[in-house]
């Protein structure tokens, strides 16, 4: 019985895991790259730029399709923009493709919950 008794706990997270998955308390990924995005406003800095509300209701509503790895490269991006630093107007283009460099790569069933 020892021996059975880490399996079990393992088994008992695994659980919990699939209901913490399964309630309705939001999509943790698509949470996390919302905040992520909304705080490149502050970064923005002295730049000159329009930001569109990410939309974090419709990611969580089209994320059904997404797998384990487009969960994972949604969190990774989400990392990405929160490791960028402020935007300087004279490094502008450059800040712009660093954040295009964050956007996740995700199957084309997922893709429409992070457009």
């Amino acid at each position: 019985m020892h021996r059975l008794a880490p399996a079990l706990r393992w088994l008992a997270l695994v659980v919990m895991f699939g209901c913490l998955n399964a309630c309705s308390c939001g999509n943790v990924p698509c949470q996390h790259l919302h905040d992520a995005e909304a705080s490149l406003k502050n970064k923005a800095g002295d730049c000159q730029l329009t930001f569109t509300d990410f939309d974090e209701k419709r990611c969580e509503d089209k994320s059904g399709m997404c797998t384990n790895g487009d969960y994972l490269q949604i969190d990774e991006s989400a990392d990405c923009l929160n490791k960028m630093m402020t935007c300087i107007r004279a490094n502008q283009t450059i800040w712009l493709a660093q954040v295009q460099g964050c956007r996740p790569s995700v199957s084309a069933e997922c893709a429409p919950a992070v457009e």
